[in-house]
């Protein structure tokens, strides 16, 4: 009888683990979010530009472990170091589309620029507006697993 309750405490947390994310928006002195999140929840970057001045935005997904997957970018101009040889694009108005992407990154990195205009959308609802944060520092969006 011992082993058993064991066994379903293990069980019971092991499941509630897998449960568990926070989204979180920090800097290195500041949290500024935390959001309980869960896999299929999406974030969407969005910003201008800082050469050609035009917007460029990424999606990212929450995958079934608790990981950022980059999933699609778009974008109007296609110069240097865009890559052409990952995903799927497609032109739609006006825009370049590149989905398939599946690109597992370990955060959402960024140094915050009121000028680039950086905006962050969570299931498609505001989460950061451009002024939210301070200019011209370090920002990542983190997922915490427990």
């Amino acid at each position: 009888m011992k082993a058993l309750v064991i066994i379903s405490l293990l069980l019971i947390s092991g499941c509630s683990d897998t449960d568990s994310w926070t989204l979180i928006v920090n800097s290195a002195d500041q949290t500024y979010i935390e959001k309980e999140i869960q896999s299929g929840d999406e974030i969407i970057m969005s910003w201008i530009h800082s050469v050609e001045k035009t917007p460029w935005r990424e999606t990212y997904q929450v995958n079934e472990n608790g990981e950022w997957v980059l999933i699609e970018t778009a974008f109007e101009s296609f110069g240097a170091g865009v890559s052409h040889e990952l995903g799927t694009m497609t032109i739609e108005d006006g825009e370049v589309i590149v989905r398939d992407l599946e690109e597992m990154v370990p955060e959402i990195t960024w140094i915050h620029s009121h000028n680039a205009k950086y905006t962050v959308y969570f299931n498609e609802e505001s989460l950061i507006e451009t002024g939210d944060l301070p200019h011209h520092i370090p920002i990542e969006i983190i997922i915490e697993k427990g």
